[in-house]
């Protein structure tokens, strides 16, 4: 399997898309994916299909809801090493050039004054690393709450792996953690003290405050920086949902803010997946080693 981190601040690379629509097109809920590679593959086979179609080189799994804590609410917790297992035999048939673990958040409360919460939480992230056992080219960890959380998820991480790790908070407008009083320059700090390898950015923004947070982020650090779009039907970004072509232009004009990933998450489909890999494909990023 090819190694990914040759390829940082080198190449525009795409990431598969969620299962969303896929799923949903067999009755079925698409936040609960994790489960499903084991109650339902072959839902889940025909999801990856249509996501290897998109050409995206770096395959996602979905195994958002890993962490014990997610997995308890879904009643799966004693399932663990069985889903991660189940994904793993999926997607191989599909041969993808990367594979990608996605970690989601726990979820859990982080009190940063209790040492026994920070020690939960980095222990929730260590132990859904360990699961993959580093079969794969990189972990992504996304939708994390905070600064703090994002610290956890990094030490946690680093208990267990040597892997790339992707690391990606939904920031607003304004430069904020989820409209939290924390800032996205304290989270880059934090990022590259804890040794994440790419920065994400999860930007349900217009076209203009997108542009304009990628850039100034850009200009804060060299990580190499993966923006996702989350695409929703009532979202900021909606006008992209029935026309994946118009993510084209939009593609480029990442890729000369700053970015090198791109992954279109949410609701969107294989389609706004290929479309991004269709005006990428083949070009370096910007923001090279030597710049």
């Amino acid at each position: 399997m090819p190694d990914i981190e040759l390829r940082f601040n080198r190449d525009m690379l795409v990431l598969t898309s969620p299962l969303h629509t896929a799923l949903a097109s067999w009755d079925l809920k698409p936040d609960e994916a994790t489960m499903y590679c084991v109650t339902e593959p072959e839902a889940v086979e025909h999801a990856m299909r249509l996501q290897s179609l998109s050409g995206a080189a770096c395959f996602v799994l979905p195994t958002k809801d890993i962490t014990q804590a997610r997995l308890a609410h879904l009643r799966l917790a004693d399932q663990a090493s069985e889903i991660v297992q189940a994904a793993f035999t999926l997607a191989k048939p599909f041969r993808p050039q990367h594979l990608i673990a996605e970690i989601g958040a726990t979820g859990l409360p982080i009190d940063e004054t209790s040492q026994t919460s920070l020690k939960a939480n980095r222990d929730q992230y260590a132990n859904a690393v360990e699961l993959f056992e580093d079969k794969l080219d990189a972990y992504l960890f996304t939708g994390l709450a905070s600064i703090a959380d994002l610290r956890c998820a990094l030490m946690g991480a680093r208990k267990k792996t040597a892997l790339p790790i992707f690391a990606s908070l939904a920031v607003d407008e304004q430069g904020r953690i989820l409209g939290r009083e924390e800032s996205i320059d304290d989270a880059i700090e934090v990022a590259e003290d804890y040794e994440a390898d790419v920065l994400g950015l999860s930007l349900e923004l217009d076209d203009y405050h997108m542009l304009h947070v990628l850039e100034r982020v850009a200009s804060r650090t060299t990580l190499p920086i993966l923006v996702q779009l989350p695409l929703y039907r009532d979202g900021a970004l909606v006008n992209y949902m029935d026309h994946p072509d118009s993510l084209m232009q939009l593609a480029l004009s990442l890729r000369s803010a700053g970015a090198q990933f791109l992954q279109a998450c949410g609701e969107a489909s294989s389609l706004h997946a290929g479309a991004l890999v269709a005006a990428t494909e083949g070009l370096d990023a910007l923001r090279g080693e030597n710049d």
